[in-house]
C-alpha cells in the first residue's frame, strides 16, 4: 500500500495527472476494500480530494473524461469539499470568480496539511499570490 500511495505522490508531482488522478482513485478503493471500517476517513477523504484534484487538472482527453465520470458518480465524493468544484467540471459550467477564489483557499489549506505534495495546492496559492514555503514552479 506504501508502494501505491507513492506512486501516486510521483506521478502528481510529475504533473502526470490522469494517471495520478486513476491511481489516488485505486488507492481509496483499495484502502476502503481491504482495511473496512478500521481505516480513518480522513485517510480515504485524503485519498479521493487527491484523485479529484488530479483528475481537474488533467489535459482533456477520453482518460480524462472517463475518470471524472467515474468520481462524479462515485457516493463516496459527494461528502468531500471539492465535489461542488467536480460538479461545475464535468457538467461544463463555468467557474465564477467567487468559487475560483474558494478552490483557492480550500486547495492552499489542502497544501498546508500534506506537506506541499499535491500540484493543484501550489496553482491555486500561485494564482492568489499567497506566499508559503512550498515552492512553485510557476
Amino acid at each position: 500500500m506504501q508502494y501505491k500511495t507513492c506512486s501516486a505522490r510521483i506521478l502528481d508531482a510529475k504533473r502526470k495527472f490522469t494517471e495520478a488522478a486513476v491511481r489516488y482513485y485505486e488507492l481509496s478503493q483499495l484502502i476502503s476494500r481491504h482495511m473496512g471500517d478500521s481505516i480513518a476517513a480522513d485517510e480515504l477523504d485524503t485519498a479521493l480530494s487527491a484523485a479529484v484534484t488530479c483528475v481537474i487538472l488533467a489535459p482533456p482527453g477520453p482518460q480524462r473524461s472517463r475518470v471524472l465520470a467515474q468520481l462524479y458518480k462515485d457516493e463516496r465524493c459527494m461528502r468531500l469539499p471539492l465535489y461542488l468544484f467536480l460538479e461545475k467540471v464535468y457538467l461544463e459550467r463555468i467557474l465564477g470568480t467567487a468559487e475560483v477564489r474558494w478552490i483557492s483557499g480550500v486547495c492552499f489549506l489542502v497544501c498546508v496539511y500534506d506537506g506541499g505534495v499535491c500540484a493543484m495546492v501550489c496553482v491555486c496559492a500561485c494564482l492568489v499570490n499567497i506566499q508559503h514555503d512550498v515552492g512553485c514552479s510557476y
